[in-house]
């Protein structure tokens, strides 16, 4: 028994961090000495859903290791960092075709 999640964690122990309810997304900071993803959710899964990002989990691993660890919190924002990608583009909105 038990619920589709419960039994992805069972047979995938792989798998460290399983979410069917929310949306979100990871940022995955790479640097010589450590490389962690910071997993981030906002409430509910539909389009138009809006919301505080709210820090879920972290996994990291460091350079020369073959462990990956839970991390206590996100990484820090770099001050050198790329410029965010754009807004998700709207929902497909029909046009009219010319005749």
């Amino acid at each position: 028994g038990g619920s589709l999640e419960e039994g992805l964690r069972r047979n995938n122990p792989h798998m460290k961090h399983i979410n069917f309810v929310k949306r979100g997304w990871i940022t995955l900071d790479v640097t010589p000495s450590t490389v962690q993803a910071d997993f981030w959710e906002i409430d509910g899964v539909e389009w138009d859903d809006t919301g505080d990002a709210t820090f879920r989990t972290a996994f990291r691993t460091t350079a020369g290791s073959r462990r990956l660890e839970m991390a206590a919190d996100p990484t820090s924002a770099r001050a050198d960092a790329a410029e965010l990608a754009p807004e998700m583009p709207l929902p497909e909105i029909p046009v009219e075709r010319q005749t």
